[in-house]
């Protein structure tokens, strides 16, 4: 049972024995409170903001509709994808 951060830093990892054993003192919990009450980096934080400014563009980009996308695929034109036939 690993434990890893958004970084993929290995926090903590257990494993079952051929048994019902672990073989390490079962602390995945702790390793998740510990990390949960651990500082940001500024590298972190930096990507955290910049993650939050690329969203916040999105959302203001996106506009709320009245209708479903794509029911008005019957308004577009309609487009010939027979061959012609060899005579």
């Amino acid at each position: 049972m690993p434990v890893v951060r958004r970084d993929f830093a290995l926090l903590y990892d257990n494993e079952l024995t051929g048994g019902s054993a672990w073989c390490r003192q079962p602390a995945a919990a702790q390793a998740v409170a510990t990390e949960q009450v651990r500082p940001w980096t500024a590298r972190e934080a930096t990507r955290f903001l910049q993650d939050l400014a690329l969203s916040e563009r999105l959302r203001r980009c996106a506009r709320a509709t009245r209708t479903a996308p794509g029911v008005d695929y019957h308004r577009l034109p309609q487009v010939n994808t027979r061959r012609p036939s060899k005579t």
